[in-house]
C-alpha cells in the first residue's frame, strides 16, 4: 500500500515509518519543522528496506499547506515517480501538547493545540477521501491518547483535542463504512518519548507504579500496535483502541 504518515520525525512517527517499511509499504512522510531529520529518515528507509519513500514538510494545521501536500504527492516530478504518490491509507500521528493551567493559557496557544491535533485531521481526511472513494477502499488511522477519554490535569487543551478526535473518528467511520473505507484510532497511554521529558523522575516513577503492567510502552511497542490495528479487516471500523497497560 501507499501510506501517508504524519509526524514522522517524532518518536512514535519514526518507529511507525520503520515498522511499515519492514512490511514493504511505500511511504510518504511529513513533519512540520525537522527537515534534516526527515531527509535522513527517508534516505535510511530507502537504503535499508528497498521500498519507495518520499516526504516533505507540511503545516498540517494550515489549509493551503495540506492542499499543497497532496498536489506535491500527485506531482510526478516532485516525487520522482512516474505515477506520483497516491495514498491508499493515512496514519495521522502529528500532534502537540501544552502543559500548564488552563487559566494561564492564551487563545493563541489553545488554537495551536486544537488546530494541530484536531483541525489537521479534518483537513487531511477531506483531502484524501476523494481518492479513496474512487477505489471504494482505504484505511485512515488517527493517533489519539487516553487523555481524550479520561482527561488530564494541566493538559486541558490536549485532552479536549484528543476527545474531539475520538468523536471525529467514530462519526467519520459511519460516514465512510458504506464505501469500504476503514476509520479507527489508537489511544496510547504513557509512552516513553521526549514528549514526556517535562516530567521529573519522581513523577515518572509514580506513573509507572500506577500502571498495572508495571512499565511504560516504548515507541516501538506502539508502532507495532498501530500496525496491528491498521491491518485489521474493514469490518473493524469506528473504534478508538486503547494501548495503556490497563492504566485507565
Amino acid at each position: 500500500m501507499n501510506i501517508l504518515i504524519t509526524g514522522a520525525t517524532g518518536a512514535i512517527g519514526q518507529a511507525t515509518a520503520l515498522k511499515f517499511a519492514t512490511e514493504g509499504h511505500s511511504l510518504y512522510l511529513t513533519c512540520a519543522h525537522r527537515k534534516k531529520e526527515l531527509e535522513d529518515l527517508i534516505v535510511y528507509i530507502r537504503n535499508n528496506y528497498g521500498v519507495k519513500c518520499y516526504g516533505s514538510l507540511c503545516n498540517l494545521a494550515d489549509e493551503a499547506s495540506v492542499e499543497n501536500l497532496f498536489n506535491v504527492m500527485n506531482d510526478i516530478d516532485a516525487v520522482g515517480d512516474e505515477d506520483g504518490f497516491r495514498p491508499d491509507g493515512l496514519i495521522h500521528n502529528a500532534g502537540v501538547s501544552y502543559v500548564g493551567l488552563v487559566h494561564g493559557m492564551s487563545l493563541e496557544e489553545w488554537n495551536e493545540v486544537l488546530n494541530t491535533n484536531l483541525t489537521s485531521a479534518f483537513l487531511l481526511a477531506r483531502a484524501i477521501i476523494p481518492h479513496l472513494l474512487v477505489k471504494k477502499a482505504g484505511k485512515l488511522l488517527f493517533v489519539s491518547s487516553v487523555w481524550g477519554r479520561v482527561g488530564a490535569s494541566m493538559e486541558v487543551a490536549y485532552s479536549a483535542s484528543k476527545g474531539g478526535l475520538d468523536s471525529f473518528v467514530r462519526a467519520l467511520a459511519r460516514e465512510l463504512a458504506p464505501s469500504n473505507i476503514q476509520v479507527n484510532a489508537v489511544a496510547p497511554g504513557y509512552v516513553d518519548t521526549p514528549m514526556n521529558d517535562h516530567l521529573s523522575d519522581e513523577e515518572k516513577l509514580m506513573i509507572q507504579n500506577d500502571i498495572p503492567v508495571g512499565k511504560f510502552a516504548t515507541a516501538i511497542d506502539t508502532a507495532g500496535f498501530i500496525s496491528n490495528v491498521f491491518a485489521m479487516d474493514s469490518y473493524m471500523t469506528g473504534q478508538v483502541l486503547t494501548y495503556d497497560g490497563a492504566w485507565t
